[in-house]
């Protein structure tokens, strides 16, 4: 879910493998520089819920949606 990513604080929010119950909080996650992200979904989770994690993603770099695909 995209609210696992903290945009105020650059945190984010996640189960470790293996780990049913116990949720981690982890700060500045995302490291400087260019760098690749891959996303993982089920096939029921709808696309505007990867859509919303990537935008996330994006803002923390201080980029908007627009200006990656452009």
């Amino acid at each position: 879910d995209a609210a696992c990513i903290g945009i105020d604080d650059g945190s984010i929010r996640y189960r470790p493998v293996g780990a049913h119950s116990t949720e981690e909080r982890r700060e500045r996650w995302l490291p400087e520089g260019r760098l690749t992200i891959g996303i993982t979904a089920g096939a029921s989770t709808p696309n505007n819920k990867i859509g919303e994690t990537i935008e996330r993603i994006i803002t923390l770099r201080g980029a908007t949606l627009n200006e990656v695909l452009s």
